[in-house]
This record gives C-alpha cells, sequence and structure tokens, in this order.
C-alpha cells in the first residue's frame, strides 16, 4: 500500500514539473504571460523604454535580419542612387534561390522586369527571400559587399548586432532586442513611407496573391507593421508598432514559444499603450521597466488598463486569392490566433486536482492503516 501512494505521489509531481514548466520560462507583463525568451517595449516619440525582459542577450533574428536591408535600400534611394521605378536585373543564383521550396519566396526569373517597388514589397510582405537577393545585389553590387554595409550601419546606428546575411538564416547572425527595436524606430523615423508597404495585408505579385505574414493585420486596431521571422534556431520572433492618436509604440519578441509571437505582441502593446496614456496623463517620470530572468515581473509599474478596442476582423475573400502555383510556395502557414494563454487559470486548475488526489489518498492511507491495527 504504501509503495502504491508513493507511486501516485511521484506522479503527481512529475505531473506538476511538465505542465508548469512553459509557465516558469514565461514572463508577466502588465498582469499578463509571454512566452519571449527576449522581449521589450519602447515609445517611438521618445525612445523610452517601457518594459524589457533580456533585451541585451544575442539572439538570432531570422528573417527579421531582412529589416536592416530594407533600411539600407530605402537609404540609397533617398541618397538618389536609385529609385522606387529603378529596373532590378535578377542573376541566375538569386531566380534558383527564389524558387526554394525551403524559403517564403515569390518567383523570379531572369528574364522578367521587376522593379524595386515591387521587390520592397515582396521583401516586406511576404519576407520574399529571393526579392531581398536582388535588391541587396542592386544596391551592393554583390550580397557580400551588401552585408558589410549593413555591419557599417549598426556602427552608425550604435546598435547591438551582426549580420552575416542579407535575408535571415544562420545561427553567426545575431541581434538584441533592444538592437532591433532601435532598428525598427530608426526606420520608422526615418522612412516613414514604409509603413505604407508594412500596412499591406496581401500582396499581388506576377499574377498571384500573397498574404502578409503580419497576422495581426486588420485584427488589432493601430498596427501597420514591421517584420516577423522564424527560423529553427531563431523561434517565433516579430517587430511590431502600432499607433492609436498621438502615441506609437514599437515591440520585439524573439524566441517566443511555437504559434505565440502574435498574441505576445498583442500582450505587449496592449501594455504599452495602456503605460503611456497613464504617463501623459500624469506627466510625471516612470522608471524603466526591466525584468531579468531572476525578478519577479510585478517589479514594474501596471497601470489601469484601458477598456479593450473593438477587433476589427476582416472579411474573407477566399473566392479572390489565386493558389499558390507548384514552384511557388506561399507563406508558410501560422497557426496563431493572437489571443493570450491564461495560464494562471491552468496552473490553480492543476493545483486543485493534484491537492484533491493527494488528500484522497492520504484518506485511503488511514483507513488502510487503521483497519490493518483493528485486525490485530
Amino acid at each position: 500500500m504504501i509503495k502504491k501512494l508513493l507511486k501516485h505521489l511521484t506522479l503527481i509531481i512529475i505531473t506538476l514539473a511538465i505542465l508548469t514548466a512553459p509557465i516558469a520560462l514565461a514572463t508577466g507583463v502588465g498582469g499578463q504571460t509571454i512566452t519571449s525568451k527576449g522581449a521589450i517595449i519602447i515609445d517611438f516619440d521618445t525612445g523610452m523604454e517601457i518594459f524589457a525582459y533580456n533585451a541585451d542577450e544575442q539572439m538570432n533574428p531570422a528573417s527579421m535580419t531582412k529589416m536592416m536591408t530594407v533600411y539600407l535600400v530605402y537609404e540609397a534611394i533617398a541618397n538618389g542612387t536609385i529609385s522606387l521605378d529603378t529596373r532590378v536585373p535578377i542573376s541566375a543564383e538569386t531566380a534558383e534561390f527564389s524558387r526554394n521550396q525551403n524559403e517564403t519566396n515569390v518567383p523570379l526569373s531572369t528574364t522578367g522586369t521587376y522593379t524595386v517597388d515591387q521587390l520592397l514589397e515582396a521583401v516586406i510582405v511576404v519576407s520574399a527571400g529571393g526579392a531581398t537577393y536582388a535588391l541587396a545585389e542592386l544596391v551592393g553590387g554583390s550580397r557580400p559587399e551588401f552585408i558589410e554595409l549593413m555591419n557599417e550601419k549598426v556602427t552608425e546606428l550604435e546598435i547591438d548586432a551582426f549580420f552575416t546575411s542579407v535575408s535571415g538564416g544562420p545561427r553567426e547572425t545575431w541581434v538584441t532586442p533592444r538592437a532591433m527595436a532601435t532598428l525598427a524606430r530608426n526606420i520608422v523615423k526615418d522612412f516613414p513611407e514604409v509603413l505604407e508597404k508594412t500596412s499591406i495585408p496581401s500582396l499581388r505579385f506576377a499574377g498571384w496573391t500573397y498574404q502578409s505574414t503580419n497576422k495581426l493585420l486588420g485584427s488589432y486596431t493601430g498596427i501597420d507593421g514591421l517584420k516577423t521571422g522564424t527560423n529553427n534556431v531563431a523561434g517565433e520572433c516579430f517587430t511590431s508598432t502600432a499607433v492609436r492618436g498621438d502615441i506609437r509604440i514599437i515591440t520585439v519578441t524573439m524566441g517566443s514559444s511555437h504559434d505565440k509571437r502574435f498574441a505576445d505582441t498583442r500582450i505587449m502593446l496592449d501594455y504599452g499603450f495602456s503605460f503611456m496614456e497613464d504617463y501623459l496623463a500624469n506627466q510625471s517620470p516612470t522608471p524603466t521597466a526591466t525584468v531579468s530572468p531572476t525578478e519577479t515581473p510585478e517589479t514594474f509599474p501596471t497601470p489601469t488598463p484601458p477598456e479593450s478596442p473593438p477587433v476589427e476582423t476582416p472579411t474573407p475573400t477566399p473566392d479572390n486569392i489565386s493558389p499558390t502555383p507548384a514552384n511557388s510556395p506561399a507563406p508558410t502557414p501560422n497557426n496563431d490566433n493572437g489571443e493570450p494563454e491564461n495560464t494562471t487559470s491552468r496552473l490553480m486548475l492543476v493545483l486543485i486536482i493534484a491537492g484533491g488526489y493527494t488528500i484522497l489518498c492520504i484518506t485511503f492511507y488511514i483507513i488502510y492503516r487503521y483497519r490493518k491495527r483493528k485486525a490485530k
């Protein structure tokens, strides 16, 4: 009997360890839980840091790397080196890469005629790797030379990053969440026209329709950018920006758990807007909220949450979307539903069940001992 009781208690402990592990790895933002390994929220206008968690950790940014490529392309346009109407030659290597089934792409041809404007939209909306290659070769002369320009811009912007690719992927490329937020702020500040493209929900390219990789477009009030990123090393990443009234918020989540980057971003944007509304209303400085893995999330200020904004749900029009050609994979499907998981309720349920089961086992053990003594 004792052996059976110990066995049951062991199973309870193992079950609790498994079910509560994700909670232990998460951190809190405004009383809610995010799964990010590194995250940051900043106010666009002032650059003020609202929340930070592992913000200086070097992490792989995956396709968020393309944000630096986009910055340099816009800079070349501003300098007059190229224009949105410039025709972009497509090398054989780039055309072949644009048809790689393992990459998010739109198919390109060496005989095709594409403008900078068209390829920029493919990069920003679809995260097209081949289009990124083509723009890098146009601006830098070659991809290696363009990568040098990327790292020179890192030094100029004084951000903590190192690029080895124009589109993302290699383990050697790393960026900190803080650096990514600073890069995003500089892009929007220096080239606000980028938001006209980052807010496009779907793109018609070469006769085919592709959906934006930003699944919050149309479902979160005020969101209009910026860039997603996913690979086996980086996990789920997303740099976002949204505006409401006079407040624009930038958030970065890196290493979110599977299908949670958009839910994490919702939580961070809500907190960012709530914080700034409270801050501006009180007109008093508030200490930066910085959380380390060993600190309790409740140490940072939590302003009273505003009323939830109305959710704008776009009307699906599947009949207007052409199927993706066999040689041109559509963006990788994403199962994000944008809804945060209520991990606190889950933990309470587990504890209640485990506690009740433990009490039941102890009760049976007491009855067993009582009967055994009575039998003697």
